[in-house]
């Protein structure tokens, strides 16, 4: 959970066993400068926890950045980190070796899907849309994808795609016109 004081924490079911994941989140309240964590999102194995970063100092653009810690708080590692696309969404793949995101630039309307080593390393994108809505396939190596699915004006022109990204990308574009709903979903079988 994320602490009044802008710190990610854990603990048992019984409200027991706290365990600070950071320690260094600063909330000002003269807006100089600020430092905090945002939704934390478990992988799939329970073994590491990954969350959002923000640093705000004044007269700079925001740091948004991606965390990843072991599930006892050890190795937080900041895993990506770019000025130009923030990230704001986290959804682990079901092997809780790599971790999807979005991310957005306040200048332009599309959101970017992108996938990054839980340990950090080299993102690849993987679509882009507003919104954008996907589902891993239990395999972690195809998602199906719903991107810009309500226009503006209510008129549905989105995009129905699955996506394999193993052994590469490679994305097939359902001829299926999407109707008014969000998100995609596999089947537990796949």
């Amino acid at each position: 959970f994320v602490g009044l004081d802008g710190n990610i924490y854990t603990m048992n079911q019984a409200g027991k066993d706290l365990v600070n994941i950071t320690l260094d989140a600063s909330l000002s309240t003269d807006e100089d400068s600020t430092h905090s964590y945002f939704y934390p999102t478990w992988s799939p194995d329970g073994n590491h926890l990954a969350f959002i970063g923000f640093y705000k100092k004044s007269g700079r653009k925001p740091e948004v950045s991606i965390y990843t810690a072991g599930s006892d708080g050890a190795n937080v590692t900041n895993i990506y980190s770019d000025l130009e696309h923030q990230p704001f969404y986290l959804y682990w793949l079901p092997n809780s070796k790599e971790l999807s995101f979005l991310s957005g630039n306040p200048n332009d309307k599309w959101f970017t899907l992108e996938i990054v080593p839980a340990e950090g390393g080299e993102t690849y994108a993987v679509g882009r849309g507003a919104p954008f809505y996907w589902a891993w396939s239990p395999n972690s190596e195809t998602l199906a994808t719903n991107s810009s699915s309500l226009a503006e004006s209510g008129t549905v022109t989105g995009r129905l795609a699955v996506v394999r990204i193993q052994p590469q990308l490679q994305q097939n574009i359902l001829a299926i016109r999407p109707s008014v709903f969000q998100s995609p979903v596999f089947s537990p079988d796949g």
